[in-house]
């Protein structure tokens, strides 16, 4: 085969799309390796760039976009799931629901009994996600709040910032009604920066007593400390979907197979925990902040003193551990070394670094404290772990901020 198969990546998208097209990217140059792909993979800015293409996987967020693929006839692989699955075209899309349901489970175990969810009016994968969310509260007692905004472009047209006065007109109401220990899923980081914004500046406590999940780690790509440092996110399964996407352009290209009806939902690749849903949820604002510090300390590296940090917010170290037994019903310490036993099982399932260097990371003091206490925290050992949970586009280069 002497032609190459296209990533449609025009000029005008916004940085969230670019974000999504640079995970199904990576997933395309896994499968190209994988199978010995025959064909060039090359980024295509401009529709007139497809006429020579044997396929195209691209973000199709309406059927006119399509028409437009059609014209060359090549197959084409929608990512997108702005509008969900496109009549005409392979669907690959995230499982949404799947998502929403990853969402609520770790809400839960965090302990929220209060929960909002925050979505964007009329968008399918705002529904689903929402909708995934509900249905995995099931019979339990929590109580569920639905927020869906609705934005007005013409007043906002700058970007997500400048939605944050919408945002927080719509959602200010709900969070006044709820007690501060509240667990808060955001149907994509877009929506929860600005809302992370406004809370800082019109409630700051709520900040450190807020347990708040987004979706699609925009962070990464989109990072700003003023205003994405510190938010969980879920990642969508958009590496898995260009890995399937060029699978199946493959066999159009080389069996000569019809695509066009085929159409998959691939579950979320991970949840990436950071300080917004780092400790159990708990109503003391100092309490929060303390353990969004310990986390910052722990996943930067830092020495972690106690002392210190409760001196830093102007309280004794025997108050601060009162607080704690308190507040959540553990002592710091505990939650600290809760805190790297769970940096331990991240490490372990998203890189290849060598249990060795996973000790040091997680601040113990050898590689047979590490494994010791790891093995009676989760009933396995280390390596146990790794070969039983290892993400497979685990690398030992991998740098997630965590923080």
């Amino acid at each position: 085969m002497d032609s190459f198969f296209a990533l449609y990546r025009p000029y005008n998208m916004n940085a969230g799309s670019e974000q999504v097209l640079n995970q199904v990217a990576l997933g395309v140059y896994d499968q190209a390796v994988e199978s010995n792909c025959p064909c060039f993979i090359q980024d295509i800015r401009d529709l007139g760039g497809l006429r020579y293409a044997a396929g195209a996987i691209a973000l199709l967020w309406s059927e006119e976009r399509l028409e437009a693929f059609q014209s060359h006839g090549i197959p084409v692989v929608n990512v997108s799931n702005t509008r969900g699955a496109i009549a005409g075209a392979a669907n690959v899309l995230s499982d949404d629901r799947a998502v929403g349901k990853m969402a609520a489970e770790h809400l839960l175990e965090r302990k929220y009994e209060h929960l909002i969810t925050v979505g964007y009016k009329g968008r399918t994968w705002s529904d689903q996600r929402l909708e995934g969310f509900q249905k995995a509260l099931k019979n339990r007692p929590e109580s569920l709040t639905v927020v869906n905004l609705e934005l007005d472009r013409k007043k906002s047209p700058c970007g997500p910032s400048a939605y944050a006065e919408q945002i927080w007109e719509q959602l200010a109401p709900e969070l006044e009604a709820h007690p501060p220990a509240t667990g808060i899923f955001t149907a994509s980081d877009w929506l929860a920066w600005p809302m992370m914004e406004m809370m800082r500046r019109h409630c700051p406590d709520r900040i450190y007593t807020s347990g708040i999940l987004g979706v699609d780690n925009l962070h990464d790509s989109l990072f700003d400390p003023r205003r994405t440092a510190g938010l969980s996110s879920i990642l969508p399964g958009f590496r898995t979907a260009g890995s399937i996407g060029l699978s199946l352009l493959m066999d159009a290209a080389q069996q000569k197979k019809n695509i066009s009806r085929i159409s998959k939902k691939i579950p979320p690749e991970r949840l990436i925990r950071r300080a917004s849903t780092a400790g159990d949820a708990c109503a003391d604002p100092v309490i929060g902040k303390v353990t969004r510090e310990l986390w910052g300390c722990l996943r930067r590296g830092h020495a972690i003193s106690l002392r210190k940090i409760a001196k830093d917010n102007q309280i004794g170290l025997r108050s601060l551990e009162m607080r704690f037994e308190t507040g959540v019903g553990v002592p710091a310490r505990t939650l600290l070394a809760d805190m790297r036993v769970q940096l331990g099982k991240e490490l372990l399932t998203e890189t290849n670094l060598p249990v060795a260097d996973v000790s040091n990371r997680c601040g113990y003091a050898n590689t047979t404290t590490f494994s010791n206490t790891f093995r009676k925290a989760v009933g396995m050992t280390p390596r146990d772990w790794r070969k039983q949970y290892q993400h497979p586009f685990a690398h030992s280069n991998r740098t997630v901020r965590m923080f």
